[in-house]
């Protein structure tokens, strides 16, 4: 059908038009809902009462809901309102909605930048904001300069210096925070220059003059790091850097009280699932001083590893990784160094055991070493120290072997692994001067609080030109008393004679001067030989041999003379021989003298004979070679 008085071409060109227009606005439409949020306004053109501003999302969902008493608008964009109350819906980045509240304020830029003031309030489920007034720019940072009360998570306090809250991120920065942290149903009081929470991470940061305090625990520090699990449920670990001071008062369970405090450079503490505290990192000039009822320590090490009981916070073991020092006064009086060392504690934090490995040190009273190897039991009152350079130093004597034992109470020293020793004469004694001696032996014990030192297996002695060998020697320091065991041997330089002694036992008498030889007691002096059951040598001040005697089935011989007596007196500076009691001289090819006292002169081989019965006397006058 045609209609009349219609341009065919007129009406092509019409239609053209048309689904041009209708394509566009499509395009238009479809660009219009894929743009920003839609938002409906009421009353926001004119100055009225009770506002209501809302603005949706691009999904459609209400985004922000703004309600005032009183608005006006301004000619620099800005809408004043009273008595405001707003919500900011958990859409987009929000997981939770968060309220707003102020006396007063303004929002501008669509109502995505808000001044607040008077009473300003911001909160949500897991956090509480108030302050004199906040500055909210794009519905997202939140800030003031002014002092701002906060609840946040565990943490509430007050920010003296203000804060700037990241809302989408969940990231607040506080300055000059001071608060309290309640942790399984204990509170912390802290404090910082300032204060750093990044929720999405579960991790706090209080940052410059750091401060956190307990009941009974309290922390200091340039920096700390508190890492919680998820929703912040319980604490895993928390790190504090720089100059960080902790203490802490643990009472077990049997009542016993327990405190610890330390320093370093860097103190990590890290918890058990429960958030308990299980283990305590130090590093950097880690110093710490443990107290209880009975005993003090003192540990420093530049890396220290602590574990403790999770339910009694009782420290278990302490453990250096690097080259450090600990000191325990108590039950014993210990300081032990070493590359690396081990303590550990009983079940009611007592020390019980040491472990120290690798170029060791200790102190104990008066005994010192270095070893390889150092272990210490507690209970046992000992130590046991060993290795290839073991040393151990007591009064000035140095004793070297592979292994020592020492019983720290009794302070007696020992080994049976082959011993050398140093020893430094407090006095002097007979010949051995107050200078070194040196020993060797298979052992050695030493006792009475060291004043005896008992060396057994293969003895071997050495000062100067003097020369000691025995089964058994020992040295008494209080009397000033050496005496051998075992036949002994000794050798020495007296008038410029070696004097070669023997004895099953042999006895120096400091205080008498002389030295005491008893059974098969024989001695040696060029060709001139003594034998007898015991043997007695006398000296001067000044070492010089005076008087030799002897007892008991005494003989001498001399090239081929021979003589014998019960008795016998040897002035050894004259050279004469007194033969007593069944005195009887024999000379090889020239007969035998006898008689109650028989005298020998070395030097001029005279021969006196004297009677007790009948006073005689013969003179036997020999040729002289």
């Amino acid at each position: 059908m045609k209609l009349p008085g219609v341009n065919k071409k007129l009406l092509f060109t019409f239609s053209t038009v048309m689904v041009l227009f209708l394509g566009l606005l499509s395009v238009f439409l479809l660009q219009m809902k894929k743009g920003g949020d839609s938002a409906k306004t009421v009353d926001t053109e004119i100055e009225g009462v009770n506002l209501i501003y809302l603005t949706f999302n691009k999904n459609n969902e209400k985004k922000l809901e703004v309600k005032c008493l009183e608005s006006q608008k301004k000619d620099d964009g800005k809408l004043l309102m009273k008595k405001i109350t707003a919500t900011i819906f958990k859409a987009d980045k929000l997981d939770k909605d968060i309220h707003i509240s102020a006396d007063s304020g303004y929002a501008k830029n669509d109502f995505n930048d808000f001044y607040l003031q008077g009473n300003a309030l911001i909160s949500s489920p897991s956090f509480t904001l108030s302050s004199k007034s906040f500055d909210l720019k794009d519905l997202d940072i939140l800030s003031t300069q002014n002092e701002a009360a906060f609840k946040v998570r565990d943490l509430a306090g007050k920010a003296e210096g203000g804060l700037v809250y990241l809302i989408k991120n969940k990231y607040v920065k506080m300055l000059r925070p001071k608060g309290v942290m309640q942790r399984s149903g204990r509170g912390y009081r802290f404090q910082a220059k300032i204060l750093r929470l990044a929720e999405k991470k579960n991790l706090v940061l209080l940052d410059q003059e750091v401060q956190v305090e307990g009941d009974r625990s309290l922390i200091r520090s340039n920096r700390i790091f508190l890492q919680f699990n998820q929703d912040f449920v319980n604490l895993e670990w928390s790190t504090a850097y720089g100059n960080c001071y902790f203490q802490s008062i643990e009472i077990g369970k049997d009542g016993r009280q327990q405190s610890k405090e330390i320093t370093a450079n860097q103190i990590k503490m890290l918890n058990d699932p429960q958030g308990r505290l299980q283990k305590i990192a130090i590093r950097g000039n880690g110093k710490i001083s443990l107290v209880d009822n009975s005993n003090i320590s003192l540990i420093q090490s530049g890396h220290i590893e602590i574990s403790l009981n999770s339910e009694t916070q009782i420290m278990e073991t302490i453990r250096a990784l690097a080259r450090g020092t600990l000191s325990t006064r108590g039950q014993d009086n210990l300081t032990v160094s070493g590359d690396s060392f081990l303590a550990t504690y009983s079940s009611g934090g007592m020390l019980s055991e040491i472990h120290a490995e690798k170029k060791c040190e200790f102190v104990t009273e008066d005994i010192s070493g270095t070893a390889a190897r150092l272990d210490y039991n507690v209970a046992n009152s000992r130590i046991e120290i060993s290795g290839k350079d073991t040393a151990i130093t007591s009064k000035k004597n140095i004793f070297n072997s592979s292994q020592f034992l020492i019983q720290t109470k009794l302070r007696n020293l020992s080994s049976d692994q082959g011993v050398k020793a140093t020893l430094i004469p407090e006095k002097k004694n007979v010949l051995l001067r107050a200078k070194p001696v040196f020993v060797t032996a298979s052992g050695m014990e030493m006792s009475e609080k060291g004043d005896v030192t008992n060396f057994k297996g293969k003895v071997k002695l050495f000062q100067d030109d003097i020369e000691l060998q025995s089964g058994e020697l020992i040295f008494e320091t209080r009397s000033n008393r050496i005496s051998c065991r075992g036949n002994a041997d000794l050798k020495f330089i007296s008038d410029n004679e070696k004097i070669i002694l023997h004895g099953k036992t042999m006895v120096f008498h400091a205080d008498e001067l002389k030295i005491v030889l008893e059974g098969d007691a024989r001695l040696q002096q060029a060709e001139n030989t003594l034998s007898a059951r015991k043997i007695e040598l006398v000296f001067n001040r000044d070492d010089q041999l005076e008087k030799i005697s002897a007892a008991d089935q005494a003989a001498f011989s001399k090239k081929d003379l021979s003589g014998k007596a019960q008795f016998l007196d040897w002035f050894y500076p004259r050279k004469l021989i007194l033969f007593k009691n069944s005195a009887e001289i024999i000379k090889k090819n020239a007969g035998t003298t006898r008689g109650q006292e028989l005298t020998f002169d070395l030097s001029s081989n005279e021969i006196s004979v004297s009677s007790a019965e009948d006073r005689s006397e013969t003179v036997i006058r020999q040729k002289m070679p």
